[in-house]
């Protein structure tokens, strides 16, 4: 099969997308089809075989996002609109419309990828009311008619496949959460905080994510803070727009470590003790597997993500308010017992997932669409 994946980020840049894509693509290599990326240039890219990369501007919003043109000159195009069974398509701004073309030109079907709840998230950049209340419906109606002249969409958890069918979306969907290797490593816990110069009496909350307004991560500072917990360390790992306010609303029991090599994560996930997750507006949170896989119980919300993956009282902890989110961070720190049963359940029940069955699963899909596009 010749899969043409058209998606606005992918490494070098540091997010869940853009690491997802690169381990799908190597898993769905290595079982003989073949999978060609067209995604922006990136100032720290590296030439990698099937890998198109389009003209692109700097984003000063996010530096690590590069900005697609979305045009690719004549001389080049020939070679991309024709030959492929299916296009795998990944944002449905800009790119979305070179992703469409494509499949016309192939006579091919398309598959989007849900990657974010757009209509949420442009809620936190907005600051008056009735901003708040027209301009998410906008972009609701921009993705809404994007993705329904896509054949097949792919959402992650099933919360959010409720969320689009009451959202009258009629392209037909499937879910398939994205996996990624186990992240547990063995290595005692006192050699890997000696490494990165973290107390070794400590225990320590991590946190993954981009840092930006809509992961909800002032909260989980401040949250953190009013515990007044000096055995407690809240370590962020990550990078974004927000990172100097979030610096300067911390304490100094809160670490900020920056963006993280994704092959050093094992040993952050590691060296850690309990996974906190503030975000309500994900579609998974990978992050939240990759802590569970390492043995690390859960603080989260019950929202779509978390929840799909994380039972109450038996993998982590999920919160309905803000109080009870600062509850069980109390509850978790006071109960070392607690942090080992959790943390071992949820490593059991990460197993599920995996790279392998992600790729295997995405596949047979594919091929289902492509023999009811041939056949209708």
């Amino acid at each position: 099969m010749r899969i043409l994946c058209v998606t606005a980020t992918y490494t070098p840049s540091i997010n869940g997308v853009a690491i997802s894509l690169k381990l799908l693509k190597s898993e769905i290599e290595s079982m003989r089809h073949e999978f060609i990326v067209i995604t922006p240039k990136h100032k720290n890219q590296v030439i990698e075989p099937n890998v198109y990369r389009l003209t692109s501007f700097p984003n000063f919003f996010q530096k690590d996002y590069p900005i697609p043109l979305p045009i690719i000159p004549p001389h080049s195009l020939k070679k991309f609109k024709t030959g492929f069974d299916i296009v795998f398509f990944h944002h449905p701004f800009g790119i979305a419309k070179l992703a469409l073309y494509l499949a016309k030109h192939n006579h091919c079907p398309s598959v989007f990828f849900y990657h974010s709840r757009y209509d949420e998230v442009i809620k936190n950049y907005l600051n008056s009311e009735n901003l708040i209340k027209t301009v998410p419906r906008i972009m609701d109606s921009i993705v809404k008619s994007i993705i329904n002249k896509s054949n097949h969409i792919i959402s992650e958890t099933q919360s959010i496949k409720d969320v689009l069918v009451k959202n009258q979306i009629k392209t037909p969907i499937t879910v398939i959460s994205t996996s990624r290797a186990s992240m547990y490593i063995s290595t005692p816990k006192s050699i890997l905080r000696k490494k990165y110069s973290l107390p070794k009496n400590k225990t320590i909350l991590l946190c993954v994510s981009r840092l930006s307004k809509e992961k909800n991560l002032d909260f989980l500072v401040k949250a953190h803070d009013q515990q007044k917990n000096n055995n407690t360390i809240l370590l962020m790992v990550g990078d974004g727009p927000e990172a100097n306010y979030l610096k300067n609303i911390s304490s100094i029991n809160t670490i900020f470590l920056g963006s993280v090599p994704f092959e050093k994560m094992s040993e952050i996930y590691s060296l850690s003790d309990i996974f906190v997750f503030p975000s309500k507006t994900e579609t998974q949170g990978i992050v939240v597997l990759e802590a569970m896989s390492a043995g690390l119980p859960i603080i989260a919300f019950n929202a779509p993500g978390p929840k799909d993956f994380v039972a109450n009282n038996q993998h982590g902890l999920l919160a309905n308010t803000n109080d009870e989110f600062l509850s069980n961070l109390k509850l978790i720190f006071s109960n070392k017992n607690m942090i080992k049963v959790l943390g071992n359940n949820a490593k059991k029940e990460s197993e599920k997932y995996t790279l392998s069955r992600t790729a295997k699963t995405t596949i047979q899909l594919f091929k289902t669409v492509i023999h009811d596009f041939k056949n209708n």
